[in-house]
């Protein structure tokens, strides 16, 4: 899309344009779809936006800082979104059928940038998160709160070594 000011909806199976969503006053960073086949997004322009299964714009919620990643919880009601280069984490609670976003903030430690936010099937949130000197870690949210590194999701266990993934980080 021209200076990438919006969203463009194609078509999976043969890449034909769907839908285009305008309205952006900066580049969309990230989207995604909740099961019920809602999406948000968030861009540059300091919103987060809600649209129904069929592309109409819902809601449109300020967030404070530059917002680079969003996820759906796995039952649709809430929306996590993650700040590049901020130690913040914002939940907002889907309310009156989606029209409406109640926010609350969750804050991760200082010094580091959560870059990314997304939810398990189980619906825990986890974030990736950039911190100094290269500590980069995977952290995992329960009921608001983040979870000691023994309580993390059985896939995020795996030892440094473990070559089928995640090898040579600190998790």
């Amino acid at each position: 899309m021209a200076e990438n000011k919006g969203i463009r909806i194609v078509r999976a199976e043969d890449g034909a344009e769907v839908r285009k969503l305008f309205g952006y006053g900066g580049t969309a960073r990230h989207v995604a779809f909740s099961t019920s086949g809602q999406l948000a997004s968030v861009a540059d322009d300091g919103y987060l936006r809600l649209y129904s299964k069929s592309f109409q714009l819902v809601a449109t919620h300020p967030v404070d800082g530059k917002p680079v990643s969003v996820a759906f919880s796995p039952d649709g009601t809430t929306i996590a979104v993650g700040y590049g280069g901020q130690s913040q984490i914002s939940l907002y609670q889907l309310q009156n059928n989606g029209s409406t976003l109640q926010e609350v903030v969750l804050l991760t430690p200082s010094k580091t940038s959560t870059d990314a936010v997304v939810f398990s099937a189980d619906g825990i949130m986890y974030s990736g998160e950039n911190a100094p000197e290269g500590k980069n870690r995977i952290v995992a949210w329960k009921n608001g709160k983040r979870t000691e590194k023994g309580d993390c999701h059985p896939a995020l266990r795996r030892k440094s070594s473990d070559s089928s993934g995640f090898s040579g980080h600190n998790l």
